[in-house]
């Protein structure tokens, strides 16, 4: 018995369309299958779902199909307005006295929320929200 490679002909020729999505946004390399984006994403819905389709070269030609969900992720810093920043806080000094007060401003003009992530073991301080 003599091993043959299966799909060795036009079979094995694999072609890829995008049959239902945002074709105006995404493009589907039809030989590799690579989807890679026609234009900026920026400001437009977070969430795409495509459906992909795969054909061999056979006759007929067998298929397969494939839902591709997309999220965009932001991936915009916020800048402060300085690089570092201290402050000294007296051992008596009393509750919710202010500290420090940061400021940064969001490049797609977002909300920004704080958080400490280092330092306060013992949450001794906490952030203002409203503020």
């Amino acid at each position: 018995v003599q091993a043959t490679d299966f799909d060795s002909d036009e079979n094995s020729d694999i072609h890829y369309e995008l049959e239902r999505g945002n074709g105006d946004l995404f493009f589907v390399d039809g030989t590799t299958g690579t989807i890679t984006l026609k234009k900026s994403l920026e400001g437009l819905q977070p969430d795409y779902e495509l459906l992909i389709s795969a054909y061999d070269g056979g006759s007929p030609s067998l298929s397969s199909r494939i839902d591709v969900h997309l999220k965009v992720v932001d991936r915009s810093q916020p800048i402060f307005d300085q690089q570092f920043y201290s402050a000294a806080v007296l051992e008596n000094a009393d509750l919710y006295t202010p500290v420090i007060t940061l400021n940064a401003i969001s490049q797609l003009n977002r909300k920004l929320i704080y958080t400490i992530i280092g330092g306060n073991d013992n949450n001794t301080f906490d952030i203002d929200h409203e503020q």
